[in-house]
């Protein structure tokens, strides 16, 4: 087990239980629907579950699309999921009965499709994102829990940059919640943040410091807790041990960034969560792991293995954290002691 501690913060141990799910696959997608069941996506066609607290692993390649690089995955139970391939032509795929079949539920095979990452209002709506085409940041919606999807009206899409797109790196560069809210964070050439209060109808934008001219630098992962205080993390991934512009923080919701200027995550980070619950968050990325007892404002590494991705149990209790090379392991909190 790992102890963190900062200041007078109640300390919160948390452990990393090594996973073997026999898997050489790039694995980015991760998505814990309680503290028993998680899946797992990655390149390859990779699609794993476990049903038993990550005890045994199942594997799963999509049949037909064993060149495909599942992202970003939403699970909704231990039967039911969404998967989402990377590049052209963009596809997203569903399951419902534990990943044993798939069927494809969205195709478009424009050359400029590039999807980022998707997220869930609840089981019927959701909403995905990609790289602008024609000057346009892509958006897509789902009403039946993504039995299908449909590109919202094009002057309803908002407005791109010059050479601006996002981040597939975890999935986690859009984040859906409060029954209407969404927000995507962007890379190049600012590091916005898109967000919108009518679930996709209009949108506004603010800057949140992270972007800085670079191609690889940005917004790579936001998240929020229940006050709608935000996260939102990134860096360089061709400058991953840099720890300029890896970190902000948000106090309502978007409208206002303040850049983490000391104390900041070890270098480039591609995934952010808040444990659910409490005011902790987790970040972590190529060079390390960090964690968080202040809502971002201040960081601590707690461990140095390259991963790509996390997510948490609705509990708040147990989350798995996933890498390249088929890495995985089993997140672990204890309760918090004074």
């Amino acid at each position: 087990m790992i102890g963190c501690q900062i200041d007078k913060t109640p300390k919160v141990l948390v452990g990393f239980q090594p996973q073997d799910a026999d898997s050489r696959a790039s694995l980015r997608g991760v998505s814990a629907v309680d503290d028993s069941v998680c899946w797992v996506s990655g390149s390859n066609g990779t699609v794993m579950r476990t049903t038993d607290g990550g005890n045994s692993w199942e594997k799963h390649v999509v049949p037909g699309h064993h060149q495909s690089d599942f992202r970003d995955i939403h699970a909704f139970s231990a039967s039911k999921a969404i998967v989402m391939s990377i590049g052209s032509p963009a596809k997203i795929f569903r399951t419902n009965n534990g990943g044993k079949t798939w069927w494809l539920t969205y195709f478009y095979d424009n050359p400029d499709a590039f999807l980022d990452g998707i997220d869930f209002w609840n089981e019927n709506e959701g909403i995905a994102f990609g790289d602008q085409i024609d000057g346009r940041i892509f958006i897509l919606k789902t009403d039946n829990g993504g039995n299908s999807w449909y590109e919202i009206p094009v002057d309803n899409q908002p407005a791109a940059l010059e050479g601006e797109g996002g981040f597939a790196a975890s999935g986690t560069s859009i984040r859906a919640g409060f029954d209407s809210l969404v927000w995507i964070g962007l890379g190049f050439p600012r590091g916005r943040v898109l967000y919108s209060n009518d679930k996709g109808i209009t949108w506004d934008f603010q800057l949140t410091g992270m972007g800085n001219g670079d191609s690889s630098r940005g917004v790579y992962s936001i998240d929020f807790n229940k006050k709608r205080e935000m996260i939102a993390v990134g860096g360089s991934w061709n400058k991953p041990v840099q720890e300029d512009l890896t970190a902000c923080t948000s106090p309502d919701g978007g409208s206002n960034w303040m850049m983490v200027e000391e104390n900041k995550p070890m270098g480039y980070r591609s995934c952010v969560a808040f444990i659910p619950e409490t005011d902790f968050a987790m970040c972590t990325g190529t060079t390390g792991t960090d964690i968080s007892f202040d809502k971002g404002r201040n960081w601590e590494n707690v461990d140095q293995t390259p991963f790509n991705s996390l997510s948490w149990s609705p509990t708040g209790k147990s989350g798995w954290i996933v890498g390249n090379e088929g890495k995985m392991a089993k997140l672990i909190v204890s309760e918090a002691t004074k």
